[in-house]
């Protein structure tokens, strides 16, 4: 009768291993025609090809696993899903010769990720550096596809942002849709800013795919960093909600925080709770001095405006019903209402009546500034300088104009000027009507200094010269003639 059993359980599973197979070969997978090196990954590969997430295979640290494969299978996309993330894991690709071409690290990625493999890669292996939280990490799902079968439902989100526009916090997986909807698609979606989405608490593991195709429907494109909270503190009650949002706020360096009602809108424990640690947080990740660890980590941060929804000071209230462009004219919160949809396990009555009831999820009130009070009151960002925003171009500066050095001019050599010539000829000494004087006997005579010259040429003055010995000596020979007759 054992014996029976057993040969039935045994015929059962190799009937159901084809039918795995077949499930990943429908699905696009493609390891089945790769070389699975798992020794102490995975006893049961199948596992991570099966797209369940309630099917894995948990991981500690220096554990690590490879998929090879050739030429013929076509391998374009890497694919993994977590449930529970490592803080650190090492992706390296291989070539046919299995030596490794090229290597990155993840760091606090996310749910989902994956890699696009490089021209002359044969291969890849992940290895878990760190678990989450130096705990375990969960490993549901890693297979690879070529880029013409990919399935419709695996997204090929974006890596996280270094630095984003607006953080939204919340408590569980919907109410960024529920009590907050339209945020995402008008931010994300229409404006194209990066919108980091917390979630603090989603314990059901259907619930994070569930909030992932509501994400990507409303136009998001990186992952929501989801909290791991281990069995331990689960027990315990400790969340450490405001050290693990200081952490985020101080990772991502979001301009606005916005997060639930102080009263948790309908009263929900949740949502109050994780209200009042993210408000606290946003003040705690300016001080250095709080959770020393993520502040060396990334620095401190300083957050410019906190909203708190229903918020009754202060208050802004949302416009989520004009149409949008990214999404063929729908609003957003009719974006909002389709997203909700994704969420199978939740009520489906919920977004029906949030824009005319109490919770109101248009309405906000601006908790904390440092940029001054809203004066339009229709836009989270309003007095965020505009090159904090992630869509800032800065403007195009005005070229200066080179200053050129202006070659100094070489001087010609030119011939001295030659004096134009006039008709007027040259001054002579003009005529006097005054008799030469006649010498006076003297003793002996002493000649009188000349006078300059006065116009004339050097001919005249020579001649007057003549004129005057003549004179001189005709005086001198008339006065001995004299003498003798006497």
């Amino acid at each position: 009768m054992k014996n029976r059993a057993l040969a039935l359980l045994l015929a059962l599973i190799f009937l159901l291993l084809p039918i795995k197979a077949a499930q990943a070969a429908s699905n696009g997978i493609l390891n089945g025609k790769c070389t699975l090196d798992w020794d102490n990954f995975c006893r049961y590969p199948s596992r991570l090809s099966d797209n369940n997430y309630k099917t894995g295979v948990d991981l500690k640290n220096g554990d690590a696993g490879a998929i090879y494969w050739t030429a013929d299978v076509g391998v374009d996309i890497v694919y993994w899903e977590w449930m529970v993330p490592p803080e650190e894991c090492r992706y390296t690709f291989y070539d046919e010769n299995r030596l490794a071409i090229s290597t990155s690290i993840r760091y606090r990625e996310g749910d989902r990720g994956y890699l696009e493999v490089p021209e002359g890669a044969f291969g890849v292996s992940m290895e878990v550096i760190s678990g989450n939280d130096g705990d375990l990490s969960r490993l549901t799902e890693w297979h690879v596809y070529s880029k013409e079968n990919l399935p419709e439902n695996i997204h090929l989100w974006e890596e996280a942002p270094k630095k984003c526009d607006i953080m939204l916090v919340v408590a569980h997986s919907d109410d960024e849709l529920v009590m907050m909807g339209g945020i995402i698609p008008t931010y994300a979606g229409e404006r194209g800013l990066r919108v980091q989405v917390v979630y603090c608490y989603v314990p059901e593991e259907n619930r994070h795919s569930e909030a992932l195709n509501g994400l990507w429907h409303s136009g998001q494109r990186t992952l929501p960093v989801i909290f791991h909270i281990p069995e331990k503190d689960l027990e315990k009650n400790r969340y450490r909600f405001e050290e693990r949002i200081t952490r985020e706020i101080r990772r991502f360096q979001p301009e606005v925080v916005i997060t639930h009602d102080i009263d948790g809108e309908y009263g929900n424990p949740g949502h109050v709770l994780v209200s009042r640690n993210c408000r606290e947080a946003c003040e705690a990740a300016a001080d250095g001095s709080k959770f020393p660890e993520s502040a060396q980590a990334y620095g401190t941060w300083q957050v410019k405006k906190v909203y708190v929804h229903l918020y009754d000071q202060n208050q802004i209230v949302m416009d989520f019903d004009s149409p949008l462009t990214a999404f063929g004219g729908k609003t957003a919160f009719e974006l909002a209402q389709e997203a909700y949809t994704y969420h199978k396990s939740q009520r489906g009555d919920w977004l029906n009546q949030l824009k005319s009831n109490k919770y109101d999820c248009r309405k906000y009130g601006l908790y904390f500034t440092t940029v001054g009070e809203d004066v339009q009151k229709k836009d989270f960002l309003e007095n965020i300088p505009a090159e904090c925003i992630s869509d800032y171009v800065a403007p195009a500066p005005t070229p200066t104009p080179e200053m050129t050095a202006t070659p100094e001019p070489t001087a010609e050599p030119t011939a001295e000027p030659t004096p134009a010539p006039t008709d007027t000829p040259a001054p002579t000494a003009a005529p006097t009507d005054t008799p030469v004087p006649t010498a006076t006997a003297t003793a002996e005579p002493t000649a009188a200094p000349s006078p300059a010259p006065v116009g004339g040429s050097g001919v005249t003055v020579v001649l007057g010269v003549f004129v005057s010995l003549a004179v001189g000596l005709t005086a001198a020979i008339g006065v001995l003639l004299l003498r003798k007759k006497r």
